[in-house]
């Protein structure tokens, strides 16, 4: 049996948790004040961060929070579910984590055949 192509490559992306918080019904205003900049107060100073970009839509927000070159990626997630944790958002928003995936991971997807759809670039 053949080894699979991406052994040995090193993942090259970057260390990217995506934060999802749906609130159906709700205006992208009331989201951004209720639920984005919530949840940016309690990312801000996570160790290792580089930036946060966010965007509130018509009952949605998504933030996504770049760590440094380097950094755990199961440390990341972990950073940020704690922070997300103690937010205050309204109670039937509940902010989750997007999925785990890596550069790597989507380009073998992709040649071996297989494409799952996802919200993320």
């Amino acid at each position: 049996m053949d080894a699979p192509a991406h052994r040995g490559l090193s993942d090259v992306g970057d260390v990217t948790v995506e934060v999802i918080t749906l609130w159906p019904g709700h205006a992208a205003e009331e989201v951004e004040r209720l639920i984005t900049i919530q949840l940016e107060k309690e990312l801000n100073g996570v160790a290792n961060v580089t930036f946060l970009r966010s965007a509130s839509l018509f009952g949605l927000s998504n933030i996504r929070v770049l760590f440094a070159d380097g950094t755990d990626k199961y440390w990341a997630r972990q950073q940020v579910q704690e922070r997300i944790a103690g937010a205050e958002v309204p109670t039937d928003a509940r902010p989750t984590l997007g999925s785990l995936s890596s550069v790597i991971g989507e380009s073998t997807a992709t040649r071996s055949g297989r494409r799952r759809c996802r919200s993320s670039s």
